[in-house]
C-alpha cells in the first residue's frame, strides 16, 4: 500500500470470506463428483455381474464368461498415425520447395510464376517503401552527403566501441 493511504480493513475481510466461500464450494462439490463417481463405478460393475449370470443357457448350461475389455495403457506419449505423418511430410516438402524457389527432387510445381531470383538466400532486399521514396527525391549530391554522415557516424560508433 502507498505511504499515506488509509487501509480498507472491511474491504479486505469481505474479500478474504468471498475467497473462503469459494474454497469451500469447490472442495464440496469435488466431494459431491467423487460420490456420485463411485455410485456410478459400483452399479456398472453390478451391471457387469448380472450381464455375466444372463450366460446361463436354458438348458443350464454355463457359456464361458466374457471377460470385460481391459482399459488401454497410457504409455504417457500421444501418437500420430501414418497417414497424418505422411500428410505433414508432404506439406512441409511442398513448403520448403516453395521457399527455396522450386529447387531440388522434391520442388512441387506451381501454376505461378515464382518472383525472379537475385542474389542471396532470401532473394532482394525490400525496405521500407517511404524511405525509397525519401530517397528519389534527393539530388545525386544530396545523396552523397547523407551516405558520408552515415559513414562517419558509423566509424564514430565503432571507434566509441573498440576505446571502451
Amino acid at each position: 500500500m502507498p505511504a499515506g493511504r488509509p487501509v480498507n480493513f472491511d474491504k479486505r475481510i469481505s474479500h478474504l470470506v468471498a475467497q473462503l466461500k469459494a474454497a469451500l464450494v469447490g472442495r464440496s462439490r469435488q466431494r459431491i463428483e467423487s460420490q456420485v463417481d463411485e455410485r456410478v463405478a459400483s452399479l456398472v460393475g453390478g451391471l457387469q455381474g448380472v450381464a455375466e449370470a444372463d450366460l446361463v443357457t436354458v438348458a443350464g448350461d454355463v457359456a464361458a464368461p466374457v471377460p470385460a475389455p481391459a482399459a488401454e495403457k497410457s504409455t504417457g506419449r500421444r501418437r500420430r498415425s501414418a497417414a497424418s505423418r505422411a500428410l505433414q511430410a508432404a506439406k512441409m516438402r511442398a513448403y520448403w520447395a516453395k521457399r527455396k524457389g522450386g529447387k531440388g527432387a522434391t520442388a512441387v510445381v506451381s501454376a505461378a510464376k515464382p518472383a525472379p531470383r537475385v542474389s542471396g538466400k532470401r532473394g532482394p532486399r525490400k525496405g521500407n517503401a517511404k524511405l525509397k521514396s525519401a530517397w528519389a527525391n534527393y539530388t545525386p549530391a544530396q545523396r552523397a552527403a547523407r551516405i558520408a554522415a552515415m559513414r562517419a557516424g558509423h566509424a564514430r560508433r565503432k571507434a566509441a566501441m573498440k576505446d571502451a
